[in-house]
């Protein structure tokens, strides 16, 4: 992928991804992946991380960056 994309923390052990929305705002982001019941199945969430380090999964921060998040997100589903 040749499209810029932003930098990130990789946390537990490669299932979570922290990164800085820059846009209208600067929002702090997580990308998270989480097994499933079924084998060889994740799921995976795109969330604010706010106060204390809680994660927000209701938002919509309309930040301007919508195609580079996505580009983020795309890149981090190819590391997992």
């Amino acid at each position: 992928m040749n499209q810029p994309f932003y930098d990130y923390t990789i946390l537990d052990e490669y299932k979570r991804y922290d990164f800085i929305s820059i846009g209208e705002h600067i929002i702090k982001k997580t990308i998270l992946f989480y097994k499933t019941p079924h084998v060889e199945i994740y799921s995976l969430t795109l969330a604010d991380v706010i106060e204390d380090n809680k994660l927000y999964i209701y938002t919509v921060s309309d930040n301007g960056d919508m195609k580079k998040s996505w580009r983020q997100f795309f890149q981090q589903s190819l590391l997992f």
